[in-house]
Parts: C-alpha cells; structure tokens; sequence
C-alpha cells in the first residue's frame, strides 16, 4: 500500500497547477466565473489522473512483482476522479478561514473511510480494503462539498481568461509540486528499488510514525496559516506578516520538536505495545528519525509561505535544495551503509537542507535566526545525550 500510495501521490503531485492556492490567493478568487472555471479544470485535472494511474496500474504490478497493486491502483485512480468534482466551497471557506465546518466534515469523513476500512479488512483480510476505504471518504467528501456547505453551486463554465491567470500561477506550482514529490514520495520509490520488502515494511512503519508531527503541523499550516498569510499579503501589510510568519514559525517548530523528543523517548515501548517482536528495528528508527524531525522543523515550518506571497519561484528553489539533500543523502547512505544507510540519508536530509533553505528566506526578507539557533542549540544537545548515553545508531541488523 505504501508503493501504490506513492505512485498517486505522485501523479497528483505532478499535475498540480495550483488550482486551489489560486482560489486562496488571487483577488478574484471570490468570483462566480472565476470558481467555475477553477471547478472545470479541476475535473480536467481528475480525470486526467485516472486516466494515467489506469493506464500505469499493470506496470506497477510487473514492476514491483505484486499483483495486488493492479487492483489497487485502479481503485485510487477511481477515488481521484471524484476529487476532482469537489466543489470550490471548500477552498473558499479555507479562504474566508471559515474551518469549523471544514474540520467536522473532514473528521466525519476520516470516520466513513475508517468504517469502511475495517469492515472490509474483518470480512477479506485484503490490502485492498485501505484503498476502497479512501474511495468512501472521496464521495462523502465530495457529496458534502456541494451540499452542506453554503454558496451556489458550480457550474460547468470556462473562461479563458481566468484559466490563463491560473494556468500561469500553476506553472511554477507543477514545478515545484514535481520537486516536492521527489523530496517526500518519490522517497518511498527510491527506498523500493534498493532495498528489500522486508526492510521497506519496517521502514514505512517507522517513518509514518515520526511523521506524524510534521504532517499535523503541515496541514494545520494549510488550514489556518496560508490563507492568514495570503489575506496580510493582498492588504500589503509586510511588516505585520513577518511578525505573524515569525510567531507562528516558533509555535510550529516548537510542536515538532517537542513531539519528537516525546517520540524519541517512547519509542521502544509504544512499537512494543503495537507491534510483534518482528518490527522491533521499528523502535531504532523511529528514534534516528525523531532526531532528523529536529531539523525537519526549521524548514517545514515556513510551508505555504511562498505560495500565499505569490513567489512559488522561491518554493522550486527551497523544495530544490531539500530533493536534492535528502536523494544525495539517501544514495550515499545506502553506498556505504547499506539499509541501515538510508535511514540515516533520511534523517540527515533535513539538517544537510537547512542552510540552503534558510539562504533563500533571508533573501526573501524571512529570516528569524534567534528561534532558528535556540532550535539548533537543543537538537545539538540531545543528540549529544542520545550518542553518548542513549542506545545509539544502530538500525536494521
């Protein structure tokens, strides 16, 4: 499952044209004419990913020698056609920063696709039953997005115009969109094609895990962050969003960090409590990746800045430097080390990254390097105390 949702991943990801950022940070993201042409595209966008992960479904399955994937990718490539008739309701309420609603038909829908899952996984036992799972939450969303929220409803309507102004903002998106695939998925590709299944499954477990943090701080960051910050920019009011961009940067790294170092010291008992002694090396892991979220926070917590500025330019040269970081890291790793190797690519990318990321900000006019430094103070230090009192580095015996 963690191959095939790579691979949707990383269609989505590759045909991303910014539509909803569009909706969020253009002044006429408001208009009637302007949503319905957002709307149509999106459909286009949709099908056209349904279209190429049923038409790669069969390779995937020759080419990681598991024909289950064929099954499974067909039903994601299904679940993206009906995302792609949601209705723009949804990016204007993130827009207006009305969440609430967002929030409770987001959970109920997490809930359907839960029920399914589970129901399907006690009667088949199928890896199968994940993929129908997020097909169950697509049509409760999609369902709910044009019924339960207030507005009009869209309609099939296309203007030239506006499709240019999006198209134009989206070029640079699918840029950096491609970029951002090879630095967090396409991972997962690469991890498939060195490495055993095995490890891959040990692996997977532990990065889903650590991940957590930085995947609640990064949709958070989408919810709440991005349209605040696309909201200071279009009133041109720079000083009040460094300030804003400042304080929520300490909040957020301050999460992850803190999440982490609960992680790193937890580790070992929660994958014990969860898992059988099979996915022990889980625990080693999940604790180097725990330290490697410490550098992870001084990057992820800029996320949408970029966009809500209109400067996805700075986003394909930042995710640029992270790809590039965390494949060289990983590569090298794997030379040297073997599986144990990847891991510490992983969780060293985001260290490598950091001073090449921090450059682009502060020529950007977003640089806070008294949080930054405090954040690296308290990294050095408990990595210090891990090495030298903690059970070490090693990973995958």
């Amino acid at each position: 499952m963690a191959i095939a949702s790579a691979i949707y991943v990383g269609v989505v990801m590759l045909t991303d044209v910014g539509i909803g950022q569009s909706i969020i940070v253009h002044q006429d993201g408001g208009d009637d004419l302007f949503l319905d042409t957002a709307w149509v595209l999106q459909i286009m966008k949709g099908a056209l990913i349904a279209v190429v992960l049923s038409l790669g479904s069969g390779w995937a399955a020759y080419f990681y020698e598991d024909n289950r994937l064929q099954e499974i990718v067909l039903i994601i490539a299904a679940t993206a056609l009906i995302g792609g008739f949601n209705s723009t309701k949804l990016q204007t309420a993130h827009r207006n920063m009305q969440e609430r609603q967002y929030f409770w038909v987001g959970l109920a829908a997490q809930a359907v696709s839960i029920m399914v899952m589970v129901g399907l996984a006690f009667l088949g036992k199928s890896p199968s039953s994940l993929a129908w799972g997020g097909f169950a939450g697509a049509i409760f969303t999609c369902a709910t997005s044009h019924f339960y929220y207030p507005g009009r409803l869209n309609r099939l309507r296309l203007d030239g115009g506006h499709a240019r102004q999006i198209m134009r903002f989206g070029g640079i998106v699918l840029v950096s969109s491609t970029l951002t695939f090879a630095c967090g998925e396409g991972s997962k590709l690469l991890m498939g094609s060195l490495i055993d299944m095995k490890a891959m499954g040990v692996i997977s477990i532990a990065t889903s895990l650590s991940g957590l943090c930085v995947g609640v701080s990064t949709m958070l960051s989408g919810k709440i962050l991005f349209p605040a910050y696309a909201e200071l920019h279009r009133e041109a009011d720079h000083g009040k969003l460094y300030s804003v961009v400042g304080r929520a940067r300490v909040v957020q790294m301050f999460f992850i960090w803190a999440a982490s170092f609960v992680l790193l010291l937890i580790a070992r008992p929660l994958i014990g409590a969860m898992y059988d002694s099979r996915y022990s090396e889980a625990a080693s892991i999940i604790e180097v990746m725990a330290i490697g979220n410490f550098g992870v926070a001084l990057n992820i917590s800029y996320v949408f800045l970029e966009a809500a500025i209109k400067r996805p330019d700075l986003t394909v040269r930042i995710v640029l430097s992270m790809a590039l970081s965390l494949w060289i890291s990983v590569y090298i790793g794997h030379h040297f080390w073997g599986a144990s190797g990847v891991i510490y690519g992983l969780a060293a990318s985001g260290w490598i990254s950091y001073p090449l990321v921090s450059s682009v900000y502060r020529g950007a006019g977003f640089w806070y390097p008294r949080s930054d430094l405090l954040i690296i103070s308290m990294s050095a230090l408990v990595m210090m105390i891990y090495l030298c009192f903690g059970p070490g580095l090693k990973v995958l015996s």
